[in-house]
């Protein structure tokens, strides 16, 4: 920016009104509002999170102030221009940054009044942004941006009753999502059947019988004029009788347990015929390593001392997509479901519990299907060369946690047991030193800064750890190197919260730097999934991926399915142009599913605690 542009913006930041400020600045009106659109040009330009843009506010209410004091052909010759920088606000207001989001949009917002007068009836009490809070109400609930929209209903959940040109809110959320019924998009229906639930599930929407009325005629008629997929008619009776009742629709997410029957086809493959040339059949001693409680084993692992003198280690991923077909029953309905969710008392499996928990999980002594990761290093742990395997596998030993550090403390019980145990030591010891920014970020995990979810303690937890942390990390790669698509889990800071976290990261041996940790909370994002591969900062990868535990996540799924149709086969133009639009459909669902499911659970456990409360009550 440059001085007489910064000095402006400097009178403009520090003046009261907008007329002493035109008489500081000695500028004619067509300069002034000239120079102001120049701050609001600049600041997009060098835009950085975390400064503070609030003054922006008043910029915009000083150009729309200005802007009627103009003449008539000035005004036409800027028309363009305001509204070109409207559309720069509002594509602006993506940023990861919800402060920044909430002043670009208002800025838009105030710089749209200019040719578009604001509704008279818009409460001038709601929040002290008024009007503009219900336009961003309006625009967040209608343009997918769910987290934001949580974030303005703690501000304010009166915002679900507003109207928008008369119009109830809730009105216009089921208008689109009737349009995207009627146009198939899968991510929209998605969202806006969330957004609704997230009207009927708040106790200060007022739904009255008149707006009952006329959002049910709505669904009705849109529902005897078009054919509609099965599935979607299921969810859209169930919406009507949520909007009749005003009660919860978690169930339409599939939240609920659902039995979706195993096909005949399916069932043969279970069995394991003869002729499976395109799988290797290994002998290897194979142990899995989990809580004693643990009912599905969807890892294990093993050692194989090579004759050239290295050592071969291998992990083994149960592979459901080897009896499964991906377009089967099964296997869509654990895409709606997208993962398994974990209760205090109970757990709700994404895949049916008895395929789950036995048919397809690694018990002790029954072949089964698998993916075998294989990596071969040299007698101090450095990797020398990594393929992957379809497999069929025997586990010799279920382990758990406790024993195999009982045996690690031991120094294991025979010398092979030594062998093994020396050489997982090296290895260990040489992907800690890979990845360094694992353990350091264990810190920033237990103080809820950045969502790595791993866990570092023991010898087999560390085994387990970096064990997959390794697989995920390999496979993302290799499809990184190829180009094939694929989804990823990124994290991304941008560069000052970067620098932020780098220095915070040099002083962990610090007392001051919990202090630095907590100044940190708010401030940097989620991991998320994507079909680009942004990389995940928080784990110091720059290629990232979920596939150890297809089980319980269908984001390991379709990665078990780009690898089938890329590695394990050779991919063609129309295989790979399918894959791509199966991951173009699913990484923003499984984005969004994760707040339904956050909001289940926290939903759940308070519902638990007032029964356990009305229990203790009674007695």
């Amino acid at each position: 920016m440059d001085k007489s542009l910064s000095r402006i913006e400097e009178k403009i930041y520090t003046s009261t009104d907008v007329l002493s400020c035109m008489k500081n600045l000695k500028l004619d009106p067509d300069s002034y509002f000239s120079s102001m659109l120049d701050i609001l040009k600049e600041e997009i330009i060098n835009y950085k999170e975390g400064y503070d843009y609030t003054n922006l506010k008043k910029v915009a209410n000083y150009i729309k102030h200005t802007y009627s004091k103009l003449k008539l052909r000035i005004k036409g010759d800027y028309r363009k221009e305001i509204l070109s920088i409207i559309r720069i606000y509002k594509k602006m207001t993506i940023v990861d940054n919800y402060e920044d989001a909430l002043v670009f949009f208002l800025v838009a917002s105030t710089l749209e009044s200019i040719f578009k007068p604001l509704d008279k009836e818009v409460p001038e009490e709601v929040l002290d942004e008024s009007p503009y809070i219900p336009l961003l109400a309006n625009y967040l609930f209608i343009s997918l941006k769910l987290e934001y929209i949580d974030k303005i209903l703690k501000l304010d959940s009166n915002l679900l009753n507003i109207k928008i040109d008369n119009k109830p809110l809730f009105e216009m959320v089921i208008d689109y999502y009737l349009k995207s019924l009627s146009e198939n998009n899968k991510y929209q229906i998605s969202f806006y059947e969330r957004v609704i639930n997230k009207f009927l599930i708040n106790d200060n929407f007022n739904l009255d019988n008149n707006l009952k009325d006329i959002v049910i005629k709505k669904i009705l008629k849109f529902i005897n004029s078009k054919n509609i997929n099965s599935l979607y008619l299921k969810n859209i009776k169930l919406i009507i009788e949520s909007i009749r009742d005003k009660k919860d629709l978690f169930k339409m997410f599939n939240i609920n347990n659902q039995n979706v029957s195993i096909s005949n086809h399916e069932k043969e493959r279970l069995e394991f015929p003869k002729e499976l040339s395109t799988r290797f059949k290994l002998n290897d001693y194979i142990i899995t390593i989990d809580d004693i409680s643990s009912t599905v084993l969807d890892d294990g692992i093993s050692v194989s001392f090579l004759d050239n003198g290295n050592v071969l280690f291998k992990v083994h991923i149960a592979d459901p997509l080897a009896v499964l077909d991906y377009k089967c029953d099964l296997i869509q309905d654990a895409k709606q479901k997208t993962t398994t969710i974990y209760l205090e008392d109970k757990q709700i499996p994404m895949i049916d519990y008895g395929l789950s928990s036995y048919d397809l999980s690694l018990v002790e002594g029954l072949d089964r299907y698998a993916k075998t990761f294989c990596f071969e290093c040299d007698k101090h742990g450095n990797i020398l060369k990594t393929y992957f395997l379809n497999t069929i596998i025997n586990v010799s030993k279920r382990e758990t946690y406790k024993g195999i550090d009982a045996l690690y403390n031991k120094g294991g019980s025979n010398k092979k047991e030594e062998e093994v145990l020396l050489f997982l030591e090296n290895f260990i010891s040489k992907l800690k030193s890979n990845f360094k920014r694992v353990e350091r970020f264990i810190e920033y995990e237990s103080n809820d800064i950045l969502e790595t979810k791993i866990k570092i303690g023991g010898f087999a937890t560390n085994l387990v750890t970096y064990s997959m942390l390794l697989v995920g990390r390999s496979v993302a790669s290799w499809f990184n190197k190829n180009g094939y698509p694929y989804l990823y889990r990124c994290h991304t800071l941008d560069l000052e919260n970067r620098e932020l976290v780098e220095n915070v990261i040099n002083k962990l041996s610090n007392n001051t730097c919990l202090k630095d940790l907590n100044n940190l909370k708010g401030n940097t994002p989620k991991s998320f999934y994507s079909k680009n591969n942004y990389g995940h900062f928080g784990l110091g990868f720059s290629s990232y991926s979920h596939v150890t535990s297809p089980l319980r996540r269908f984001s390991d799924i379709i990665n078990m399915y780009a690898l089938n149709t890329c590695y394990f086969d050779i991919p063609n133009d129309f295989k790979i142009r399918e894959l791509e639009k199966e991951i173009d459909n699913i990484y923003n669902l499984l984005n969004l599913e994760r707040n339904t499911v956050e909001d289940y659970v926290i939903k759940y456990e308070k519902e638990k605690v007032k029964k356990d409360y009305s229990l203790i009550s009674k007695n």
